[in-house]
């Protein structure tokens, strides 16, 4: 969050300014970079951050869709936390950069939720555009 572009308001984020934010757990230890956002239009809402974890410039890292209430955000320093151990997220759901998964698939929703110990939202049938 260098420059008035990239700034929090009031608890308000743009994109750009997460967008390859580095993600640590709460002993300093490097989790990975946020890579993008899942938003649930009909409710508004920020639902999953796709966070790349391992690899070399998007080359053979794995992706994770963890819930975004799982992180904490310091809308001062810019600093995201996820309070998991590296381990423990490595062995968590994750997907290839190819093969993104279904996000309204109520199964798949409540086996990452689970994971990260969080109750899964209700989605009312399948998201289609």
């Amino acid at each position: 969050m260098e420059n008035d572009s990239n700034k929090c308001y009031a608890g308000l984020f743009n994109f750009d300014s997460l967008e390859g934010t580095e993600v640590k757990n709460k002993k300093n230890e490097k989790l990975g970079k946020i890579e993008d956002l899942v938003i649930d239009y009909k409710e508004g809402k920020v639902r999953y951050v796709i966070l790349s974890v391992g690899g070399f410039l998007g080359i053979g890292d794995k992706l994770y869709a963890v819930p975004f209430a799982a992180f904490e955000l310091d809308e001062v320093v810019g600093d995201c936390t996820l309070d998991i151990e590296r381990a423990k997220l490595e062995e968590g759901p994750n997907f290839d950069r190819n093969e993104w998964p279904n996000f309204s698939d109520q199964n798949w929703a409540n086996n990452v939720h689970s994971f990260y110990g969080m109750q899964a939202p209700i989605f009312w049938g399948k998201i289609g555009m």
